[in-house]
């Protein structure tokens, strides 16, 4: 488990806690004051007051809640990709916030477009999960593998996902052999 690696690595993992002060060299989780030299907020964001400008529906973030093909209901010709879009999958949860879904929405984008300029029909978006990485640590990292799978968008659903994690701790480095000059650096992985 993840907390148990940070945990391992002398940080104090505090969840559904609610902070009530910060200061210079502490934090404090009600009246309890937890002495630190560094901390780590991590309580979300808000999406850009510009997607109340288009008077859309709008999550509790205030993200639009995008048409199946990424426009804004009611308003065809207008298009919503990356954080500021409210993008659900099949099974419900939200598509997340960051660069490689908003990277995939904005070509799916683009291709409906191009579709409506051809007079073709438009095509849902289908997201691929290829998972995500965080290193905590020397030789330590944080992994999330979703089910690789599609999303499509709806209306009126926001919900968060999740997947299965996994904690990786590389074990040992091999040292690399010295090379002739003629040689080929590329080696095959493995024992």
């Amino acid at each position: 488990m993840p907390s148990r690696d940070l945990t391992e690595l002398g940080v104090e993992v505090c969840t559904g806690s609610l902070v009530t002060r910060i200061e210079r060299d502490a934090v404090y989780v009600g009246d309890q004051r937890i002495a630190c030299r560094t901390v780590f907020w991590a309580a979300g964001n808000a999406a850009s007051s510009l997607g109340q400008s288009l008077r859309a529906p709008l999550d509790r973030a205030g993200r639009v809640m995008v048409e199946p093909d990424l426009s804004v209901p009611g308003r065809p010709e207008i298009f919503v990709a990356g954080d500021l879009a409210a993008v659900t999958r099949d099974d419900g949860t939200l598509v997340p916030g960051g660069a490689p879904a908003a990277n995939q929405e904005g070509r799916a984008a683009a291709q409906n477009i191009l579709r409506t300029v051809r007079s073709e029909p438009r095509e849902p978006f289908r997201y691929h999960d290829k998972g995500s990485l965080a290193t905590i640590g020397r030789h330590r990292a944080v992994a999330q593998f979703g089910k690789v799978g599609s999303a499509r968008s709806s209306p009126g659903s926001a919900a968060n996902g999740g997947g299965r994690r996994a904690a990786l701790e590389r074990t040992a480095q091999r040292p690399v052999p010295e090379r002739d000059a003629g040689e080929s650096t590329h080696r095959r992985a493995g024992p």
